[in-house]
């Protein structure tokens, strides 16, 4: 509170600075899921969902001074365009828990507080930190957002040190705020997934190609979390890419989820061979359990599949990728990627189909943006990904054949 008035008295003042640097912009996003499930057990047979989405995007400058004074403000729409009770849980449009029916509309309005000083930032209200123990998913018509506060400082060059506190979500398909909480997918824990509140933070090193990170986060009396992180950026002169992540997960506290013990390893190495680049990664999970994420949100490992998370108890993964730009055809803002996914050894409980369980994707995309015309900057986003598996009919993720399309057009003031 203290901060939202201070940044209205500064709106008082009219600093030049506060209006000559801010930007405002609306994005229009179209969004189409179709999740068609192949079992002939499976409870319904699809999710899917047609929406169209308004986002309007305000982020102010800042005031004058020593200390910099700033607001941000940012309004949603989300708009049914095609959808019922027995195709919706796309995580596209909110829907009633209890029919199932999905809402004709939804909406939610927040702001972000923010104080600067030389290279140092606070941010308190609507938050959407994306890193290795904490990520914002952007993957459905409307981001997942956070509340709390964050701090960021890269004063001590090349260092970056980011500290963060949360309490309350927004999640891609709500309008309401809930506590944050530990995903409850495939059985992996038992339990409160509920906690009051979630803190982070981390040390970034960046230097050339070279990129590394140490987070820590605690999921109060549930898990917490160290991670470790290596990237090394290709250059014209080096045509390599790789990720190298470690993370290891614990109870905390109280433990209202139960045991939580699992120690992740994954890697992904690129070659980059003119317009093409070859990848094969791995990844390892041991312990007593799977890996603890935060739910709603995405899994930080790389393998970003759209119809499992592969971090399942004890699985070992395979991954081998190409990507493709047209640049040498005139098309520098057309991409393809084709992936293959291979997870074995996966335990889980005897209801979902036991110890030595497989899961398989194979996965494609389509990029566009237009360059130029009456559309410029329209982004053209075309996915698909085949997933198979061999759990019981009662687990999460079911076999399917899953379709997504994004259309984003941006206007800037």
């Amino acid at each position: 509170m203290f901060i939202l008035c201070c940044v209205g008295l500064s709106l008082t003042q009219a600093h030049a600075n506060f209006i000559d640097d801010q930007k405002v912009s609306v994005t229009a996003r179209n969004y189409y899921f179709d999740r068609n499930f192949t079992a002939e057990d499976a409870p319904y047979p699809a999710a899917r969902e047609w929406a169209q989405a308004f986002i309007f995007n305000y982020q102010s400058g800042y005031t004058e001074g020593l200390i910099g004074l700033g607001l941000d403000l940012q309004a949603d729409l989300g708009l049914k365009l095609d959808s019922d009770s027995q195709h919706t849980g796309t995580g596209i449009l909110e829907y009633n828990k209890t029919t199932r029916e999905p809402v004709d509309e939804f909406h939610r309005i927040y702001a972000t507080a923010k104080i600067k000083a030389s290279k140092s930032e606070v941010k308190a209200g609507a938050l959407k930190p994306r890193n290795p123990v904490i990520f914002a998913s952007p993957a459905r018509l409307l981001d997942q957002t956070y509340q709390g506060v964050e701090f960021t400082t890269q004063d001590i060059q090349p260092l970056k040190f980011v500290a963060g506190y949360v309490d309350e979500v927004i999640q891609r398909d709500d309008s309401e705020w809930t506590e944050v909480s530990l995903t409850p997918l495939q059985k992996r824990f038992s339990g409160d997934f509920s906690s009051s509140h979630f803190i982070y933070s981390g040390l970034e090193y960046q230097k050339d190609q070279h990129h590394i990170s140490y987070h820590y986060a605690k999921l109060n009396d549930i898990y917490q979390q160290h991670a470790i992180t290596y990237n090394l950026n290709t250059s014209s002169e080096l045509p390599v890419l790789g990720k190298v992540q470690l993370y290891r997960t614990l109870d905390s506290g109280a433990a209202q989820a139960g045991k939580i013990d699992n120690f992740t390893v994954g890697s992904i190495w690129g070659w980059k061979y003119g317009a093409n680049t070859f990848s094969l990664g791995g990844m390892l999970s041991q312990g007593d359990t799977a890996l603890a994420y935060l739910s709603g949100g995405d899994t930080p490992m790389f393998v970003d599949n759209m119809s499992s998370d592969f971090v399942n108890k004890n699985e070992r993964v395979w991954s081998v990728r190409y990507d493709r730009h047209f640049a040498d055809f005139n098309l520098s803002n057309l991409n393809i990627m084709l992936r293959y996914n291979k997870g074995t050894n996966i335990e889980l409980p005897e209801a979902l189909g036991g110890n030595n369980l497989k899961e398989r994707s194979l996965d494609s995309e389509i990029r566009y943006q237009v360059a130029s015309g009456v559309f410029k900057s329209l982004n053209i986003r075309l996915r698909n990904t085949i997933y198979r598996n061999n759990f019981a009919s009662s687990a999460h993720f079911k076999d399917a054949n899953e379709s997504r399309v994004n259309l984003d057009y941006s206007w800037t003031f």
